[in-house]
């Protein structure tokens, strides 16, 4: 297969995040705590997600087939992550033979500086992220193939579907039955729970894919990330800069005018709340409109 150089989750965020490390130690890796704080967020609210493996690469190295087995998955995302964190990381989406070579290309002189995370991978037939306003408003833009391309902008996507605050009724841009089942199958999986004004879903920007399961063949979906409030990350920052150097000031004010422009939905929403549990039945106000 050929090798995805790019997170099959990867998004502006993290581009950002490593341009602000150049320019200023320590800002950028805000960014990736945060993305963690979303994979952790999978976990919490028990979405359906990839499983994921991460630990010291000395760890790994002792019995590599036994870890990579527990994966369960021909192909992986493999990310080393270099405890000098001036350095790259370096990750990629391969197949499970290129794991040990991959590792000894980029840190078999000093695999005790490093950890590594693997993912689950398996191809994307659809991907795409779902936004939950915090009046509920929920709308849901995806693609064939990698969800990357939605996440960073880069690619118009090529079906919508959103959900009516007033009435709960789903639209949808595209007449595929099936789809529009496996996109309400889907948003079922996000937390929520009966209001007497309706359905109420957890607010926050999911980026998910579709993919067919290799045991059972089924198409199911995966989230890969989860961001409950940019606007809280963006607090954060400020906290940073002015705990360290007054001139970030500038740099923290483009990049937030860029999110602002680029996710303007995503960039107010409030903290999820842990109220809202994650149901075992579906909800009833699934209808289709054209």
């Amino acid at each position: 297969m050929p090798q995805e150089t790019i997170n099959p989750g990867e998004n502006n965020l993290n581009a950002w995040g490593q341009a602000l490390n150049d320019i200023h130690p320590g800002l950028g890796d805000i960014y990736d705590e945060d993305r963690m704080f979303g994979i952790g967020d999978l976990d919490r609210f028990d979405l359906p997600r990839y499983k994921r493996l991460s630990l010291p690469l000395t760890d790994f190295l002792k019995t590599p087939e036994s870890y990579i087995k527990s994966l369960e998955s021909s192909d992986l995302y493999v990310s080393l992550n270099p405890h000098n964190k001036k350095l790259p990381r370096q990750r990629r989406v391969m197949a499970v033979a290129d794991v040990v070579p991959f590792i000894a290309e980029h840190a078999g002189s000093n695999p005790d500086q490093f950890d590594i995370l693997f993912l689950q991978y398996f191809d994307n037939l659809y991907g795409g992220n779902i936004v939950v306003s915090a009046d509920n408003y929920m709308i849901i833009e995806f693609r064939k193939g990698y969800q990357g391309p939605i996440a960073n902008g880069s690619e118009t996507p090529q079906f919508r579907a959103a959900r009516d605050i007033f009435t709960g009724h789903f639209s949808y841009s595209f007449e595929d039955r099936d789809l529009r089942e496996m996109i309400y199958r889907t948003v079922q999986t996000i937390p929520h729970q009966p209001e007497k004004e309706g359905i109420i879903y957890l607010p926050g920007y999911y980026e998910f894919v579709i993919v067919r399961n290799p045991i059972t063949r089924e198409l199911e979906p995966k989230f890969i990330d989860l961001k409950r409030s940019l606007a809280e990350l963006f607090q954060r920052i400020d906290v940073f800069a002015v705990a360290s150097d007054h001139s970030v000031f500038p740099l923290v004010e483009q990049v937030r005018a860029s999110v602002e422009k680029n996710w303007p939905e995503t960039f107010n929403l409030p903290a999820a709340s842990s109220s809202i549990p994650r149901p075992d039945g579906v909800c009833s106000d699934h209808q289709t409109r054209r």
